[in-house]
């Protein structure tokens, strides 16, 4: 069964990366403009996904920092 990537679970692990509150975050948040991460931090997203998720698409999960995704909402749609 391939792995389904909720907004919920990502908000999750983006918190963790930012100063931001978690319930300030919603799918049409900017992640670079709004939330402040780097290019590090989607490498440090992307990694924590595939581990925590056992998902085996490594290129795609690091396209996140190549592609313009620029919301929550992006990313879940793009990863699933």
């Amino acid at each position: 069964m391939k792995f389904k990537l909720t907004e919920k679970r990502l908000i999750r692990i983006i918190s963790s990366y930012t100063d931001v509150e978690r319930s300030s975050i919603k799918k049409g948040t900017r992640i670079k403009e709004d939330l402040g991460l780097s290019s590090y931090d989607l490498v440090c997203i992307a990694s924590e996904i595939k581990e925590k998720y056992r998902i085996n698409e490594e290129k795609d999960l690091l396209s996140l920092e190549g592609r313009s995704l620029s919301t929550i909402e992006d990313i879940v749609a793009f990863l699933n």
